[in-house]
């Protein structure tokens, strides 16, 4: 029997609970979320054949609770009122998913609801016996909520007694994790200097970190700082994250790694951008795993650099390689994960002989692995739902506008918020610029972050410094993609330079917002079905 109490909260249950249902093919419509539910965890339909072969459509109403630590039955005021609940949502049906048992009255009156031929909902529940069963059906499942845990586990009641130097936690990214857990176990006994730990980031902040688009390195560590307080670990404590978006800082357009130091806010975070893993997969054909091998060698030069081994611009095809360019990580990973002769020299002045250890483990791991094909198809689905679902930017839609026209930007803002239209406008990320290098945070966000850059065109547009740094930001995007990026709203009668008389605009005084709201809300919507359209 699975212990869920290894489940660390209803979110994560919740969690568990989307993955089941979609791999018994059943079609998530709404997937759980933070903060009150009103009894509606989950929202789903299901296609069902009768006896005569005719398929019908069902809208289920599920809801997950999770008393595994409490050890305790899911009562008859845990769920209230069914049957209102599920007509409100439009459902048909309902399913109670619960880590524990039901009481005998929840079960009856379920029971009581399905047998009920003037009440149009069937009713019934997964109780602890029969979650066992299904996630026995599903081992990658079962793997990454349970058995890698328990390893984790393992090795913290174990290895502490040692006291190891490092507590390092690893971000479990859902591509890869079982991959991670084999290398980490295989670390874990071969020294004792770091003590590895998976880490399950919550479903919003990994959301936030595996969707596609951009994000600075400082951005970045903040999240890592954030998942590494969720996981119960101290700022004395490292960690490791991968996040799917472009990473950048500094005058560097793309970096595959980035990180905080001890003395830094927040200390100790590190974050690997996966960005360009496709992409070398697809330059080295070779059976070793470019993937993995990336993984594992970025891992490695995170920790040595945390511990002050310096990287080296010389492409040497060592772990400490700074890899300026694709074909520097290609070199790098032609015999696994190796440090040069003058970072060995190094290392063993230093005393590090652990990283020896880590290497050579890691050689021996990657040389086992035939290729990376369950990692490739994975994330091959992850981009496949990116298209389908147009998460290819951080905004819909991003707002340029002079100071002096804020109460039109704004208008329109509010009004594109409440209609669910992720939309950049400064206050409304006030706490995301806040520190931040603007000049180099609003040129990357005008020329990659937005699927369409409204300008607010007027006198005061064309005067100011920073709507002239953010056109022109916008201006390189649309010439380079040579398509609609800058959709312009006239306030006046000004020629801004680079946007032609010929381009079609928007005027503010003939508009409502309202009509602008809905050309906007058009416009994306026909993007989404050309997007479908060409799968």
């Amino acid at each position: 029997m699975l212990d869920f109490t290894l489940i660390e909260n209803g979110e994560e249950f919740e969690q568990l609970c989307e993955e089941i249902l979609i791999r018994k093919g059943i079609e998530i419509i709404s997937k759980p979320f933070r903060g009150p539910d009103y009894g509606v965890d989950i929202l789903a339909s299901v296609i069902v054949t009768d006896k005569l072969g005719i398929k019908e459509k069902h809208r289920v109403l599920v809801e997950c609770k999770n008393f595994a630590k409490s050890n305790r039955s899911v009562r008859e005021s845990d769920i209230g009122n069914v049957i209102e609940r599920a007509m409100s949502n439009n459902c048909n049906k309902y399913l109670l998913i619960t880590s524990t048992t039901v009481s005998s009255v929840i079960s009856h009156q379920l029971e009581g609801i399905t047998n009920n031929p003037s009440i149009p909902l069937s009713a019934t529940f997964w109780a602890k016996n029969d979650l066992d069963k299904i996630i026995h059906e599903f081992t990658d499942i079962k793997e990454r909520y349970f058995l890698h845990k328990k390893i984790s586990l393992k090795h913290k009641s174990t290895v502490l007694n040692e006291e190891p130097r490092i507590n390092l936690g690893i971000h479990s990214h859902p591509d890869f994790a079982h991959e991670l857990e084999i290398i980490i176990d295989i670390w874990n006994n071969n020294q004792k200097h770091v003590l590895f730990s998976l880490i399950r980031a919550r479903r919003e902040l990994e959301t936030q970190l595996i969707s596609s688009g951009s994000i600075s390195e400082k951005e970045a560590s903040y999240l890592a700082n954030e998942m590494r307080k969720e996981a119960g670990f101290s700022e004395d404590d490292s960690i490791i994250q991968f996040c799917e978006k472009r990473l950048y800082g500094g005058p560097y357009h793309q970096l595959f790694a980035s990180g905080t130091d001890h003395d830094e806010v927040p200390p100790n975070t590190a974050t690997i951008s996966l960005k360009f893993m496709r992409l070398l997969a697809d330059n080295k054909k070779e059976k070793q795993p470019a993937i993995h091998s990336m993984i594992i060698q970025s891992i490695l030069h995170v920790i040595s650099t945390g511990i002050g081994l310096n990287a080296h611009d010389e492409t040497r095809g060592c772990i400490m390689d700074f890899d300026n360019n694709m074909s520097d990580i290609l070199y790098g990973l032609e015999n696994g994960p190796k440090y040069c002769n003058p970072c060995k020299k190094q290392i063993t002045r230093m005393g590090a002989k652990f990283l020896f250890m880590l290497a050579n483990s890691s050689r021996e791991y990657l040389n086992s692995i035939k290729t990376d094909s369950k990692t490739l198809i994975r994330m091959e689905l992850r981009e496949k739902r990116k298209e389908l679902t147009g998460d290819k930017y951080d905004f819909d839609i991003a707002l340029s506008f002079a100071g002096e026209d804020r109460d039109k930007a704004e208008s329109l803002a509010n009004a594109l918020k409440e209609r669910n239209i992720n939309v950049f406008y400064d206050a409304f990320q006030k706490a995301e610029l806040w520190g931040q290098d603007l000049y180099s945070y609003l040129s990357d966000l005008y020329r990659f972050r937005a699927k369409y850059c409204v300008v607010f065109v007027s006198e005061q547009y064309s005067k100011k410094l920073w709507t002239n740094h953010e056109r022109k930001s916008a201006q390189e995007r649309a010439f380079k993609e040579n398509q609609t990026y800058i959709l312009p709203i006239r306030i006046d009668n000004t020629e801004i330079p680079g946007l032609l008389s010929t381009v079609g605009y928007l005027n503010w005084n003939n508009e409502s917002v309202t009509s602008i709201v809905n050309l906007i809300i058009n416009k994306l919507e026909n993007d989404r079905i050309t997007a479908t359209n060409t799968q």
